[in-house]
């Protein structure tokens, strides 16, 4: 596991600022729009609209890194996310926090369209099931501290204010710290390397072909007019799609109407200072970590 490529470390780096970016984010944000004196129900529509926006700009920014390169999409939402979470965290306004919460839905998208593939091509076949564990656990387990940093830091403002933590200006600050971690983390991602694609006018179209050897994927170029057949077109494999898609529709609806809002619920329930609400998350966050780690073994002993 030690012997992995460097772009796995880097985006495994990344990874963690940005699950410290979306426990931070998703404690602070609704607190903050609470503190604003926001009713539930624009706390709610607040929420949503990141996933609105994810869900138009997903697609596009597929094509785009397919076009352009995985490499300038993951540094383009590495800067873009932080600034509309600067944004969020600066304004008061409702049609502005709605405005900058789907922007920097649509920009976060890219995150999830390239990750993975990026994690897949740096990666044989033997390493790949534990780094995408790896890279869960991560996420899940290692960013849930982020509600920690979340809670603590409107506390710690509150301190040197002599305020409340759950008021304006120190919850303002618990966004801004989101943006900074994922700034922070998502600065080495200028190091990350990704192979040239290179394409010649008027001439056979070269063929990549990856070969795993000594835990790298070595690329050789063949030449497709003198070696290689063009294949035969694939078929869209509508019914794996159908599989996978339909339970993940399932799951992240229920998700989003409880994770999106429990927090809120805590706030107007039992009045939980920001302090205490990012130690129940943490918790909750560790759990669900560690049994991503376990997922390798129910892999290797029932198949995927």
């Amino acid at each position: 596991m030690l012997q992995l490529p460097i772009n796995v470390y880097l985006l495994l780096f990344f990874t963690m600022g940005k699950g410290f970016q979306i426990t931070i984010a998703t404690l602070s944000i609704n607190y903050y729009a609470h503190s604003l004196g926001y009713r539930p129900d624009f706390i709610g529509l607040l929420s949503a609209m990141p996933a609105i926006g994810s869900l138009m700009s997903s697609v596009p920014s597929g094509l785009l890194a397919d076009r352009i390169g995985r490499k300038p999409v993951l540094v383009g939402t590495a800067i873009l996310t932080p600034l509309f979470l600067t944004m969020m965290g600066l304004t008061t306004l409702a049609p502005l926090l709605l405005l900058f919460g789907f922007l920097q839905g649509v920009v976060s998208s890219a995150y999830w369209v390239t990750n993975l593939p990026l994690l897949t091509e740096n990666t044989t076949e033997r390493q790949r099931v534990g780094v995408l564990a790896l890279n869960s656990f991560i996420l899940l387990g290692i960013g849930s501290l982020g509600n920690l940093l979340g809670g603590a830091i409107p506390e710690f403002v509150a301190g040197i204010l002599h305020v409340s933590a759950a008021s304006t200006v120190p919850l303002r600050w618990g966004v801004l710290s989101a943006a900074l971690a994922t700034l922070f983390f998502g600065l080495p991602l200028w190091f990350l390397q990704e192979p040239k694609r290179k394409r010649k006018r008027g001439g056979p179209r070269p063929m990549v072909v990856a070969v795993p050897e000594q835990a790298v994927a070595l690329e050789h170029i063949v030449d497709t007019s003198e070696e290689v057949q063009p294949a035969a077109k694939e078929k869209l494999p509508v019914g794996l799609f159908v599989k996978l898609l339909v339970p993940d529709l399932l799951f992240t609806m229920g998700e989003g109407a409880v994770v999106a809002l429990i927090q809120l619920y805590f706030i107007l329930r039992f009045q939980l200072s920001p302090g205490l609400l990012g130690i129940i998350f943490t918790i909750s966050g560790l759990a669900g970590g560690l049994f991503s780690l376990t997922a390798p073994l129910f892999v290797h002993r029932w198949s995927k």
